[in-house]
């Protein structure tokens, strides 16, 4: 994944390729009250979207959440994965 500067020089498109041909174009928005980070793809081929939500928990944890909306409306997210990650320091 890629995530680039819009317009505004602020990081606001990203876009995602893999070994299978798959192309996912996302806008990027940002949420400080829960210190989120939010990737929405454009419609998929079947008109389906999905979000990545990042949220920082602290330092060196972020909470992930994947969510899909088969018919392609933002009130129709379904969460498909969820966990936590954590920053290992390698010293």
């Amino acid at each position: 994944m890629i995530i680039y500067f819009d317009n505004n020089s602020i990081p606001g498109k990203a876009i995602y390729f893999d070994n299978e041909n798959h192309v996912i174009n996302y806008s990027v928005t940002y949420d400080d009250i829960t210190n989120s980070v939010i990737l929405t793809s454009e419609p998929l081929y079947d008109k389906s979207i999905v979000r990545f939500t990042y949220t920082k928990i602290d330092e060196n944890n972020v909470k992930a959440k994947f969510e899909i909306s088969p018919t392609g409306q933002i009130d129709a997210f379904r969460t498909h994965l969820e966990g936590n990650a954590h920053k290992q320091n390698n010293r």
